[in-house]
């Protein structure tokens, strides 16, 4: 039989080049809905994560992944087998049968036997689904196709199939056991020896219908009383009586063990090792036609070199807000597609930098969290949630988002910040993505300034690519001074407010601009009654309520 130990992967071309995206970046970009959604059967979450989780880093990997991706999106049929497929695999993979203790001989040949039914049913599935796919042009489909058709006509497998009938009628031919059961004077029972195995099944006494339907040449099939079941797991399987049936049972099954010898060299490990892949491509398919139908635009993005340090994108949207839009407009009935924004963003090596500011709300987390998706989708070989982009890879992302206080004994917030921020530019080089979201909030913002200016030239200077929002609208005031100092320029971007009813509102749309004045905190507070005079109604309220309470 031809050797074949692996079939070729469907993720990684050739060894693995790529970087670890941490569990903290993980949360703060919300990728937990993506990976959620890429689950086509909620049994592979885990392992979908630790794709998008685990990046290649190389530009031949990510186009590889881009081709298997295409191929499949734009052959419903061989979709719908290689969904069809999928719980095969699973089933392939989880270990059948009852194990009795000390494996029984009888229960390795039974179980093998079973495996080797699943793997030729796989086998022959994955084979026709890609044999019948006429377009499939990327090179890891066709890769496989050829892989699998070698191990489909390889002559153990041909003489396998031929097999494994008459392996099946040979377990069905002991169907039963007849023992015969020693009385004494008393009648109790005294002695027991195994009889005869039986190609049949043993049955309760006759009825009506028996007595009209069988032969007497099959009464021996049936008892003079009823048929019990055991309710305890069967005999004793200390007893000797056990002990001798297992003995000739096993010995019944050798010439079995000798054939199945003949194929100890098929292995289903490499159908098995395909499950994760093809889950995750699946996942992919159905993510983005479900939600093209909804209106999202969704791209293939041109892949540019690492040192190009490009992205861009038109229209992009935040992919985990809009999942759970989605899944929100299905209970309220809102309108998704016109609910969902988009914004345009341009990073490259002579901006690389963005300095994001405007009003609360406004959607600058939103926007920047877009930007961490997209690179996670466009480097796992996925579509991205735009209608055109270029994007070059990076050797690693890092963010800080605001969270939990961690500080150790003795230091503030402010510390434990400082030293993450310490952290990350030690983690980082010029072909790192920075996102930061409203760092350094836990001190004045005269001090938060001149720090966070710090922490900008010494992004300039390593000319790393990154995101910066900020409540700090003087270091977005200064960017032309900073810009003056360095090649690695910075670009300055505004979450834009429009006036409607005499109120300021959030367009939720982020544009290249001056930075204002303002963050419009006074605008949300009156849109939640957060003023003095909406306070003073709510204690009006209150009192109103407690007056009818005791009256």
């Amino acid at each position: 039989m031809t050797d074949i130990k692996r079939f070729t992967s469907l993720l990684w071309p050739k060894e693995k080049s790529s970087v670890h995206i941490s569990d903290r970046v993980y949360e703060d970009l919300n990728l937990s809905p993506i990976v959620q959604k890429l689950d086509i059967d909620a049994r592979h979450r885990d392992a979908i994560r630790q794709i998008i989780q685990n990046l290649p880093t190389d530009l031949e990997t990510i186009a590889y992944r881009q081709e298997i991706l295409e191929d499949i999106l734009n052959d419903e049929q061989l979709f719908k087998e290689l969904l069809e497929l999928l719980p095969k695999i699973i089933e392939l993979r989880s270990p059948s049968g009852y194990h009795w203790p000390g494996d029984s001989p009888l229960i390795s040949v039974i179980n093998r036997i079973s495996e080797l039914d699943r793997y030729i049913e796989c086998l022959d599935q994955l084979y026709n689904a890609l044999a019948h796919a006429p377009y499939v042009k990327s090179k890891g489909l066709t890769s496989l196709r050829e892989d699998v058709a070698r191990a489909h006509d390889d002559p153990t497998i041909e003489h396998l199939r031929k097999e494994l009938p008459s392996l099946h009628e040979a377990l069905s031919e002991t169907n039963s056991v007849t023992i015969g059961i020693n009385l004494g004077p008393d009648l109790q029972p005294e002695s027991a020896a195994i009889i005869s195995f039986n190609n049949y099944v043993f049955k309760g006494k006759k009825t009506l219908l028996d007595k009209l339907l069988t032969t007497s040449s099959e009464d021996q099939r049936f008892g003079i009383g009823q048929l019990h079941r055991s309710t305890s797991g069967g005999l004793p399987r200390d007893g000797k009586l056990y002990q001798e049936l297992q003995t000739l049972l096993e010995n019944a099954v050798k010439p079995l063990s000798k054939v199945l010898d003949t194929f100890k060299r098929v292995s289903s490990a490499p159908i098995v090792a395909l499950e994760n892949d093809i889950a995750f491509y699946l996942g992919a398919v159905r993510l983005v036609k479900h939600l093209e139908k909804r209106g999202l635009n969704f791209c293939r993005p041109r892949i540019l070199p690492m040192g190009q340090k490009c992205f861009y994108a038109e229209s992009l949207v935040n992919l985990s807000l809009a999942i759970q839009m989605e899944a929100r407009d299905k209970i309220d009935g809102s309108d998704f597609s016109r609910s969902v924004v988009a914004n345009d963003v341009l990073v490259d090596a002579e901006y690389p930098l963005l300095i994001v500011t405007g009003p609360n709300r406004g959607g600058k987390t939103t926007f920047c969290r877009a930007i961490g998706q997209a690179q996670v989708l466009f480097q796992s070989g996925l579509f991205v949630p735009a209608k055109e982009a270029k994007i070059s890879p990076v050797d690693n992302i890092l963010t800080h988002f605001p969270g939990a206080e961690t500080s150790t004994i003795g230091e503030g917030r402010l510390d434990d910040e400082i030293r993450r921020l310490r952290e990350l530019f030690e983690e980082s080089t010029e072909n790192s993505l920075v996102l930061l979201n409203e760092p350094l909030t836990s001190t004045s913002e005269r001090e938060a300034l001149v720090i966070a200016k710090d922490f900008v030239k010494g992004l300039q200077l390593m000319r790393a690519r990154g995101v910066l929002i900020t409540h700090l609208h003087d270091l977005a005031l200064s960017v032309n001074e900073l810009n003056m100092q360095s090649e690695s320029k910075i670009r300055n971007l505004v979450a834009e407010t429009s006036h409607k009813n005499g109120r300021v509102e959030s367009t939720f749309k982020i544009k290249p601009g001056e930075p204002t004045s303002t963050s419009f905190a006074s605008e949300i507070a009156i849109k939640h009654g957060l003023t003095y005079e909406g306070l003073q109604r709510i204690l009006k309220e209150k009192n109103h309520r407690s007056y009818i309470e005791k009256n």
